[in-house]
Formats: structure tokens, sequence, C-alpha cells
């Protein structure tokens, strides 16, 4: 497939595109924990290009290339196992039910990662959760969590 190096934003359409960073080989996935010293320093690299939609101020990897991230079952994105975090997300939680009235609902999250926080919604607002992600280990986890009642 290659490197998407779009030209218009993929959220709006937008044509006023601005680069913000360019990194010629960035690691592709900072989510890994290798078992070796080794396999770290030769992970897959790739070009980052962030680059900034004046139209609608979305953010993004221009030059994103899906062939090169592998969600495999080595990839876990989840900062859940941080007490600080964990308490960050449970107040969130809160105010997103709180404020929009997420009760007795039906809750979709793409990109759920294990499902932590789908979770967390569904607990604080008696909610049924729904969520899914690309991570081979994160769809077995989000099948696990789900649904939550």
């Amino acid at each position: 497939m290659g490197p998407e190096n779009v030209t218009r934003c993929p959220v709006c359409d937008g044509t006023q595109i601005n680069d913000l960073l360019r990194i010629d080989a960035a690691p592709v996935l900072c989510n890994v924990l290798w078992p070796e010293e080794r396999q770290a320093r030769s992970a897959r690299h790739g070009p980052l290009g962030v680059a900034y939609c004046e139209a609608c101020a979305h953010v993004f990897n221009k030059e994103h290339d899906p062939d090169l991230a592998d969600y495999g079952t080595a990839y876990d994105n989840s900062l859940h196992y941080s007490p600080l975090f964990n308490d960050y997300a449970r107040r969130l939680s809160q105010r997103l039910v709180d404020r929009y009235d997420l009760r007795g609902k039906r809750i979709v999250e793409i990109g759920c990662g294990k499902g932590d926080f789908l979770r967390m919604l569904c607990e604080a607002g008696g909610n049924f959760g729904y969520g899914c992600s690309t991570a081979a280990l994160s769809l077995t986890a989000c099948k696990r969590a789900t649904p939550l009642r």
C-alpha cells in the first residue's frame, strides 16, 4: 500500500494543510516492550510528517504508512497500569456520563485498545459497550470486555 502522503485533510477534506514537523525515520510503534535492546533498536522506522489543517484544526501524520504498523500481540497502547492515569480516566468518564446523560445507552468506541476506557464509561452510566480496534490483542480483550452490563 505504501505511505499515504496526503494533501487533503482526512477529516474535512480541506486543502490548507500546514507542515509542522518532519522526521525521516521515527519508530513506527511506540508501545511495544521489546524483550531485548537489540530488538528495540532494530524496530521498524518510517517517515513522520505531522501536519495541521487550517479548516478544522485536525493534526495528523500525512505520511502514515499502514503497511509499517503491525498491531500484533506485542503492541500495548494502554496506560491503565498507571494509578494517575486511571484517576484521570475515571473522572473523565464520569464527567462525560454526567454532561451528556450517558446512562443506559449503547456506547461505541472506535480504537478502544483493550477496552479499559469503554469499560469505565459503561460502569459509570450502566451502559452497554461495543468496542473495536485493529490490534489483534485488543480485539480479543474488547470482545471479553463487552457487553458490559
